[in-house]
Formats: C-alpha cells, structure tokens, sequence
C-alpha cells in the first residue's frame, strides 16, 4: 500500500538510485514539488502507481544511461505517466526497454540541451506540449494539441487528433502518419513542417 506524497510545491526528493513505483495509486497524491532520479525509474503493480498530475515535475539528471519502464502507461488517472519531465543531464541518454516502449507525458518534456531524450515511444498528452530542440523517439499525439516550439525529431510521428503546429517549425526525419480522427492543421504563414520519410494522411477531414 505504499504511497511517495508529495503535495507541497516545497517538496524536493532526490533519489541517487533506482526508483520503483510498485505500491498503490498516486492519483491525487504528486502533485507538486520536484522529484530527482538519477537511476532507472520502473513502473509495476497497480496501474496508477507513478501518476504525477497538476504541477508535479521530475527531473532526469543521472550521468549515464537512464531507463523508463512502464508498465500501465496511459494519459488518464488510473495509469501512469509524468507531468512535467526535465532532462538535465551532461552524458548519457534517457531510453525506454522493447518491452515496455511506451512513455506517457502530461505536461512538457524540457530537455535545454537537447538530444538526450531517447525513448522508443513518447505519447504527448497536454493540449499546449512543450519539446526540446531536438529528440529521438516516435512521437504521438493523441489528444488535440497546439505546439508551443520549434524542433527537429529523429523517429516518426503519429497523430489521432488535431495538431495544431502554432506558427512553429517541425522537421521529422521519419514518416507521419494521421489515423483515425487525426488531423493536422497548419493555419499560420509561418507554420513549416519537413517530413524526410513518407507520410501517410488517414484520419479526419483536413
């Protein structure tokens, strides 16, 4: 039944390890302050163990390779994701395992250097995403969004819903892809969006 609170926007908890969430949910009960990881972070037991929401935010800062295992991701309250995710890191990388892809972020993904964040699939699931200058993933958007920057992604993109691209400048070198009720909206003179790969238009009326 064991639950990490941190409700305070005072609270800061640092973790020089490893950090395995396998207790009962956190829905409601991170909510604020900031977690250091330096290790790997796993995710296992109840479906909401690791569910940061409101102003919570976790920082990355490890000076090696640092894994993110989830087993239950999703964007709502009985799964488990982040809210707000900063890489500070000066070596390594931040990856996902083949087994467990899937890394969910409800708010922003901040990466000031940029190029460290690295997991095989990143799901985006605010309505005004923030993302570094450059990341290697593929990235989805399943909930409509408005992009609040300019980046380059090394992978592909998927999207569900309506993307707005906001004015900003996107380039991917993989292929994109709409499905579903997807949809992307380019409605500004200064929107420009590079595919290098293929992309592939199946979703809602453009």
């Amino acid at each position: 039944a064991g639950i990490l609170q941190m409700e305070s926007p005072l609270d800061s908890f640092t973790i020089e390890g490893n950090a395995t969430f396998s207790g009962n949910t956190t829905n409601s009960y991170l909510s604020y302050g900031t977690l250091y990881l330096k290790g790997n972070l796993t995710q296992s037991g109840n479906s909401a163990s690791f569910c940061p929401d409101l102003d919570h935010k976790t920082v990355l800062n490890g000076t090696g390779v640092q894994s993110l295992t989830f087993t239950n991701p999703g964007s709502n309250t009985v799964t488990s994701h982040f809210h707000d995710v900063e890489i500070q890191k000066t070596s390594g990388s931040v990856t996902s395992p083949g087994g467990s892809p899937l890394v969910v972020i409800n708010g922003n993904l901040i990466d000031a250097a940029g190029g460290y964040w690295q997991a095989l699939e990143t799901q985006m699931s605010s309505a005004t995403p923030r993302l570094p200058a450059t990341l290697t993933t593929h990235l989805k958007f399943p909930a409509n969004s408005t992009l609040q920057g300019n980046f380059i992604l090394t992978g592909d993109m998927t999207v569900t819903a309506t993307l707005n691209i906001g004015g900003r400048t996107v380039s991917i070198t993989g292929a994109f892809t709409t499905s579903g009720a997807g949809i992307l909206q380019m409605e500004s003179p200064l929107d420009s969006f590079t595919i290098e790969g293929n992309a592939t238009f199946s979703g809602n009326t453009t």
